[in-house]
Order: C-alpha cells, then sequence, then structure tokens
C-alpha cells in the first residue's frame, strides 16, 4: 500500500510539471524545451553561465521572433526581443507591467524597499515623486565644486599616491570607487569619504558587501529573482542587519550633529529630510535611512564600473584615448586650462566615449518586470496570428545585453566605436536600442549624476595623464557569475603614464 501511494504521489508531480511546463505549447508558441524544476535555467542554477548569458542563448535561438516563452524554474516568463514590444511594456503599456521582478519582504529588508527600483504600486509612485526633485539637473550641477575637488585628489593620488608608478598598474573599477565613494560622501552627506587615504572606508565596505561577487551575494541574487518566497523562510534579506544598523547609526550621526550646530547643509541628505513625512503611505523611520543607503550604493557602484570599463576601453584603443585628449585639451583651453561645468558640457566625443562603453559593458544583463494585470502580446512571428495572452504576475525579461549586442541595432557590434552616439547616427537608430539606464517611468534617476561625475573624472584623468592596459588584465575580459551586476574576473588593471605638457 506504501508503494501504492508513493508511486501516485510522484505520477502526480510529474503529471503536475509536465502541464505547467506545456503552458506555451498549449498556446502555439514557441521556446526552448524546460526541464524539470530548473526550467531552462539548468546552466544558471549549476553556475555554468550567468543568468544574462542564459537569456543571451535564448534571444539568439529564435532569430526571426518577436518574444520567446520560456521558463524561470517552474515559472513561465517570457523574454522580449521586438524593440516595439520592448516599448509597449516600457511606455505604452506601462500600467500593466509597472512594477520590477524582484521582490523583497518589508519586514525583513525595511531601508532597502524604500528603494523606487525595488518598491512597487502606490509605495514607488509615492518615492517617485519625492526622489525626482532631488535629481534635476540645477542640483546636480550644484554638485560640481565638490566633483572638482574629488578629481584633484584623484590625479594626485595617481601621481603621488602609493600606487603611483605600479608595474601592474591599478585597478580601475577600485580607482573609480575611491573616486564616486569621495563624491557621494560629500554630495551626499556633507562628509569626508577619504576613500583615497582609507581603503578600509566603512562606506566601501558597505557597498562592497552588498554588491561584490561573492557565494552568498549569489545565492541571495538566485533566491531574490527566482524563489523570493525562500526569502522569508531563511531569513534572506539585501540588507543585513549589521548593515542596517550602520546606516541608520551613520544618518542619526549626522542629523543630531546638524541639530547640535544649528545646521542646514545644501545636500542630498538635507533634501532627504526636507521632504521627509509628506507621503502618509512611507513609513518616515526608514524613508531617510533608505535613501541615503540608495545614494551610497548606486551612486557608487554603478558610476564605478562606467569609470573601470570606459579606462579599460581608452586604454585598449589609443586612437579613442588621443581623439579624447584633443577634445579635452581643446576645452580645457577655452576655460582658462581649468575643468569647468560649461567644459564638462562640451565634450561631446568624450561623452559619445562613455555611452559606447554603456553599451559594450552595460551594468546590467536585463531588465524583469512582472505583468500587473493579464496581457495580450501581439503575434510572436510576423507571418502569424497567434496572440499570447498572459496572466498577472508572469515575468517579462528584457535582455538588455543581448539588443546592445544584436548587429540589426550595431552593426559590426564587437567593435569599439563612440561614433555610434553621434547624433545623427542616433536619429537613425530604434530609441529603445541602448537600455543601459532603461526607459520610460522607470527610468533610472541617477542618471544624470551618475553621467555628469564621472564624465569629470575621465577628462582630468585624460587631461594629466596617457593610459594603458597592463598584462595583468586578461584579455578577453571574463566575466563574474556570482554578481548580479557586470564584473570583471581578475579586475581592470590600467597603467598611468603622466603626459608631457605641451
Amino acid at each position: 500500500m506504501i508503494g501504492l501511494y508513493l508511486l501516485l504521489t510522484v505520477l502526480a508531480i510529474y503529471l503536475y510539471f509536465k502541464w505547467h511546463l506545456s503552458f506555451f505549447i498549449r498556446r502555439g508558441i514557441a521556446g526552448p524545451s524546460p526541464l524539470p524544476i530548473v526550467g531552462n535555467m539548468w546552466k544558471y542554477v549549476t553556475m555554468q553561465k550567468h543568468f544574462g548569458n542564459v537569456f543571451d542563448e535564448i534571444y539568439q535561438s529564435y532569430p526571426k521572433a518577436n518574444y520567446v516563452g520560456f521558463y524561470k524554474l517552474h515559472n513561465p516568463a517570457v523574454l522580449v526581443k521586438d524593440l516595439d514590444v520592448v516599448k509597449d511594456i516600457l511606455v505604452g503599456d506601462f500600467s500593466s507591467f509597472h512594477d520590477n521582478d524582484f521582490t523583497l519582504d518589508p519586514k525583513l529588508d525595511p531601508i532597502a524597499v524604500m528603494n523606487p527600483f525595488f518598491a512597487t504600486g502606490e509605495k514607488w509612485k509615492g518615492l517617485r515623486s519625492l526622489v525626482t526633485p532631488i535629481f534635476t539637473q540645477s542640483k546636480i550641477r550644484a554638485c560640481f565644486p565638490i566633483i572638482s575637488g574629488v578629481c584633484k585628489t584623484l590625479v594626485e593620488y595617481l601621481e603621488n599616491g602609493p600606487e603611483a608608478g605600479n608595474v601592474n598598474g591599478i585597478e580601475a573599477k577600485t580607482l573609480g570607487e575611491m573616486f564616486t565613494m569621495d563624491v557621494v560622501a560629500s554630495a551626499g552627506f556633507s562628509v569626508e569619504g577619504k576613500s583615497f587615504t582609507n581603503l578600509q572606508s566603512p562606506f566601501r565596505k558597505l557597498v562592497a558587501d552588498l554588491i561584490s561577487p561573492s557565494s552568498s551575494n549569489a545565492i541571495k541574487a538566485f533566491v531574490m529573482l527566482f524563489m523570493p518566497q525562500l526569502a522569508p523562510l531563511f531569513g534572506i534579506s539585501f540588507v543585513s542587519k549589521e548593515q542596517d544598523t550602520w546606516i541608520r547609526s551613520f544618518v542619526d550621526q549626522v542629523i543630531r550633529r546638524r541639530k547640535e550646530l544649528g545646521e542646514k547643509r545644501q545636500d542630498f541628505l538635507q533634501n532627504f529630510l526636507d521632504i521627509q513625512g509628506r507621503q502618509e503611505n512611507l513609513n518616515s523611520k526608514d524613508l531617510v535611512p533608505g535613501q541615503a543607503l540608495v545614494f551610497i550604493a548606486e551612486g557608487t557602484e554603478t558610476s564605478s564600473t562606467l569609470i573601470g570599463f570606459s579606462l579599460y576601453e581608452i586604454a585598449k584603443h589609443p586612437e579613442v584615448m588621443r581623439r579624447a585628449q584633443e577634445e579635452i585639451d581643446a576645452v580645457y583651453e577655452r576655460h582658462g586650462g581649468v575643468l569647468t561645468e560649461e567644459g564638462l558640457m562640451e565634450m561631446e566625443y568624450l561623452e559619445q566615449v562613455l555611452y559606447e562603453t554603456l553599451r559594450v559593458h552595460s551594468a546590467v544583463y536585463s531588465m524583469a518586470r512582472i505583468a500587473t494585470k493579464d496581457y495580450t502580446f501581439p503575434p510572436q512571428f510576423q507571418d502569424s496570428d497567434q496572440r499570447l495572452t498572459i496572466p498577472k504576475g508572469t515575468s517579462i525579461i528584457i535582455p538588455v545585453r543581448s539588443i546592445h549586442y544584436d548587429p540589426t541595432y550595431f552593426p559590426q557590434p564587437y567593435v569599439f566605436d563612440p561614433s555610434r552616439f553621434s547624433e545623427d547616427q542616433k536619429k537613425e537608430r530604434h530609441r529603445y536600442a541602448f537600455l543601459a539606464f532603461g526607459e520610460g517611468p522607470r527610468i533610472c534617476l541617477g542618471m544624470k549624476f551618475a553621467l555628469f561625475q564621472v564624465k569629470a573624472a575621465i577628462s582630468s584623468i585624460l587631461r594629466n595623464f596617457d593610459i594603458s592596459l597592463s598584462p595583468k588584465t586578461e584579455n578577453p575580459l571574463k566575466f563574474s557569475k556570482k554578481s548580479f551586476l557586470l564584473v570583471a574576473e581578475g579586475g581592470i588593471w590600467v597603467k598611468f603614464e603622466k603626459r608631457q605638457k605641451k
């Protein structure tokens, strides 16, 4: 009798998975054949590939499809290829896809859910309306004196710091972290980051613990991306209790000091304090620490990633470096030999270099949205009338890296060519072919600030140094499978040689 029950149980499980994993077959939608439990994510689950590379395999396997049906573990999901469909999801039909498919438990992550990226529904709307005014062009430009000062510190470090003249060069992303952390500390909280002199800075440790490649962070990302229901069962949180305590303590100390001295600074923290309490549906106890965490983590990590990969591509392509230096030198000369806000705006070629770097090395492999209501897609193929209707809760993947490397939109995609982002070429290309910052209502709010500080850093470096790749840098680069974001294994090592001024 026990054997019969066991047999029936196994049969029931088999029939359940067989039925569940026939979702797309029953609807006449093409896609890769899934395995039980892991669906189409076997290579990711076994750490053979990053999930972004798994999505890319699916993308490449169906060249004529507008979208592909696949399985994130045992759950049906849709990988979108056609850029008009991408536009519908991000903008036209945003009301059907207004939440990111990245779930956090508010009880485990009370400050992380204050990040607009993680927030959903009305909470997202409230946070978005509060944070948007903080990243206006005028407020960003008000940070220029701080950024300019850190640029000078950056140049001094490269000239006289402990790694100056190192035969292996300097790790470029680490250098970017030092720069962005000092900018964030000053512009965000009016405190000295001291990242160039203190490699154990608590700011840097916080960001490293949250985002750096590690087995624990890989497990964390897997659970939150693919099995969020397990997070409360095992107490898995995006922000640890130690990190939560540190950020709250740091913010409390800064606020207490300001009250004691009767100060009111012009920084991002002050803006957060000024807006606190305007939204009834936001927990004011978590709002300011949550926004502080957002500014520290995102203001540092994505910008330092862009600095690192920009230095890599510039060092790898001397002709790009020379042209950028010619532009930078000319701009400096027009502005009295110093870095100015207006001068930064005039560096058009350097901006093209940064955008091409973002195309080739987008920090995110993909964007994930979730259907917030039932939705019907157009036909999967141009010569078909077969439409797909998905239920609320279905995951939608927009494979950013795959789109950026699609020769349909970017001919010779593996060639580094900044001219792709000249005004003439941008006009000829579908707007949604470049998605490094997202698009639509959920576009990255810190985009302009990130480009502003990175442009200042790279221009300061190229004004003063010629750069080249160190033999320590792997060629071609290999990328970590353990990180949610794009991270070069072994680092990016660059040599800096002082330029001989004419």
